[in-house]
């Protein structure tokens, strides 16, 4: 038994991709066992300091092996194609992963299913493509040494081990940034998140049967975070460079954990915010903005919490309602937690109790399923909260007013969204630049950036790789 993604023993789903290892008794002590959100209980193999050594040298290996006997358009095919099998709806592949989805995070089909077709057109080869060549207008410095004047060559190398800790609040991430590492040329070991390890590991298996060199190059696997186990301490040693997406807890365990010369590459939390200019039709608007927010559940740093407009927010609201109402039932309701429930009730009530005490402050909001929450709020807060579906809506004078009442989320505001334009979009893109802000688009467009984004406002590749210059006499 050397791999397992969907087998299920004493009610638990093993979820892992570890090429060439048997976690026995020499290879692993037991198993670690978990559960989504959801609820859905998984288990990983608790392996020994040996096993996870065995694990990362098969991977480094065949890495090696790759470089030397695929070229960068087999390995942006092969990515592609398990990818491709991955997103289509009609293949036993698609079909498996819009289970995961499900049963991981309690999704409805159409939710798990937009947010693969979503993810998908990023991991076509066109787009891959694309990522590559924004970077590296001549990628064949990832293949070998390449002249880049009359007396200079250059080469680019990723790393031979790659360590990637993931949060899956976007399912589909820790994906992109496996594609990322093998279009590098590197190796790669992954831990998995808790709350939805089985995308990935299910990617890793159809890169297998795609290309089983390349998907030897994955290795996947989950521990708890808390635990100071021979995995986590073997794999940070033998990684040379480590990415890692999540909140800040997520970043400073990581952080803490990585020698004084490992390179960390952190992802962390930021949010997105949208804008209403004046002179806009707002039924369009709203549309936009609900199928933003109704995104990913809304999990995602690319999902708007913060809405301010020019004009009357009531009026906004007011559409802003029904195209939420509209966005909910075509996708349908995933079940809240209970205590989101309960932190969604008391938002409401708060923002109603500080209604009561004059100020223009006011709840717009679906019915005891608390489906979605507008917060209209007197004065505008910055204050963001990660709640399926609820919304801070605020009026603000001018774009000047807006720059200046966002400067305190300077460098943490992932996207901004607009609405109308006119004189007004060219203050608000100059605005956003100096916010740090790394991504301007139009609502209804948030949640979905193009392949060759730049994330957190980074190339992809280029953090990941190291150079080499050959000087020709």
């Amino acid at each position: 038994m050397t791999e397992e993604n969907a087998e299920i023993r004493g009610g638990r789903r093993s979820v892992f991709h570890l090429p060439g290892l048997d976690p026995g008794p020499r290879m692993s002590s037991g198993w670690f066992e978990g559960a989504t959100p959801a609820g859905l209980r998984f288990r990983a193999p608790n392996l020994t300091s040996e096993g996870a050594s065995r694990a990362a040298d098969r991977v480094s290996e065949a890495a090696a092996l790759a470089q030397r006997h695929r070229t960068l358009a087999q390995v942006v095919s092969a990515a592609a194609e398990a990818a491709g099998r991955l997103v289509d709806p009609t293949s036993c592949a698609g079909s498996e992963a819009l289970q995961v989805l499900r049963e991981e995070l309690a999704w409805p089909e159409s939710v798990a299913r937009e947010t693969l077709l979503g993810m998908g057109r990023i991991w076509t080869e066109q787009a891959l493509w694309e990522v590559i060549r924004s970077e590296l207008p001549d990628p064949a410095v990832l293949e070998g040494f390449s002249p880049s004047s009359e007396s200079r060559a250059r080469r680019a190398s990723g790393p031979r081990l790659l360590l990637q800790v993931v949060s899956a609040n976007v399912p589909g991430v820790a994906v992109t940034g496996v594609i990322r590492a093998l279009l590098c040329r590197s190796g790669v070991l992954v831990k998995l998140p808790e709350d939805g390890p089985g995308l990935v590991v299910l990617f890793a298996r159809l890169l297998a049967e795609a290309d089983p060199v390349l998907g030897d190059a994955v290795a996947a696997t989950w521990w708890p975070s808390a635990l100071e186990c021979p995995l986590w301490q073997t794999w940070v040693a033998r990684a040379s460079r480590i990415v890692v997406y999540g909140g800040k807890a997520a970043v400073e365990g990581v952080r803490g954990r990585a020698r004084t010369d490992q390179d960390v590459l952190a992802y962390g939390p930021k949010l997105g915010v949208a804008v209403v200019l004046p002179d806009m039709d707002l039924a369009p608007a709203a549309r936009g903005l609900a199928r933003d927010i109704c995104a990913y559940e809304q999990q995602g740093c690319v999902s708007p919490r913060l809405i301010f407009t020019l004009g009357p927010p009531a009026e906004l609201a007011q559409e802003l309602a029904p195209a939420l109402s509209g966005e909910v039932a075509r996708l349908g309701l995933p079940p809240l937690r209970p205590e989101e429930a309960v932190a969604i009730r008391s938002l409401r009530a708060e923002v109603e109790f500080r209604g009561y005490g004059g100020s223009a402050s006011r709840v717009v909001a679906s019915g005891e399923d608390l489906a979605w929450t507008i917060l209209i709020d007197d004065p505008p807060s910055l204050e963001s909260v990660s709640l399926p579906r609820v919304v801070r809506l605020s009026h603000i004078g001018s774009v000047e007013a807006l720059r200046e009442s966002l400067r305190p989320l300077e460098g943490r505001i992932q996207v901004l969204g607009y609405a109308g334009g006119g004189g007004q979009l060219a203050l608000l893109a100059e605005a956003a630049a100096a916010l740090r802000v790394s991504r301007i688009t139009p609502v209804g467009r948030m949640a979905w950036p193009p392949a060759d984004w730049r994330h957190d406002g980074r190339f992809q590749l280029l953090p990941l790789l190291d150079w080499t210059e050959w000087e020709v006499e």
